[in-house]
């Protein structure tokens, strides 16, 4: 993880959870793709096993130059699901480590600033410029890739 706060070229944005991952790739300000991946397991740690996966073929295919996640911060009143999301963090910035890209995490509450996240998602795919309905997950990595753009 860096902690230069400059983001720029190539950049993958996500909002990341055992349940779904939102995502957005940009290059240099421009946006490129969004979209939502969903893992198929019952099983928590088999999930996360396939975000790792997941993630690996999407840094493969997309060669981001910096990746930036939200951060999961807050206590959402049960600790196995804060522990996930933990973990979740953890398989992002593993993933980026192995891949030599640098990782800068993004504080919720920036997300929520940008005016771009689930609860306003409904505004995301016009201001993306999309016909189709985003997640919310997609909605917040988008909000996310917003954030750090704030940071140049």
């Amino acid at each position: 993880m860096t902690d230069d706060p400059r983001v720029a070229g190539r950049i993958l944005a996500l909002d990341q959870s055992t349940t779904a991952v939102g995502w957005l790739m940009a290059v240099n300000d421009q946006y490129l793709a969004s979209g939502t991946f969903r893992p198929h397991s019952r099983d928590a740690w088999e999930r996360l096993r396939q975000v790792g996966a997941w993630l690996e073929q999407m840094v493969t295919d997309w060669q981001p130059e910096a990746i930036v996640a939200e951060e999961p911060a807050g206590d959402h009143g049960n600790r196995r699901s804060d522990r996930l999301l933990g973990a979740a963090l953890g398989i992002v910035l593993e993933r980026a480590r192995i891949a030599g890209v640098p990782c800068r995490l993004v504080h919720p509450m920036a997300v929520k600033k940008t005016g771009l996240h689930k609860g306003t998602r409904r505004y995301v795919a016009p201001w993306l410029g999309l016909t189709r309905r985003v997640s919310g997950d997609e909605a917040d990595a988008v909000g996310v890739w917003q954030a750090a753009r704030a940071w140049r």
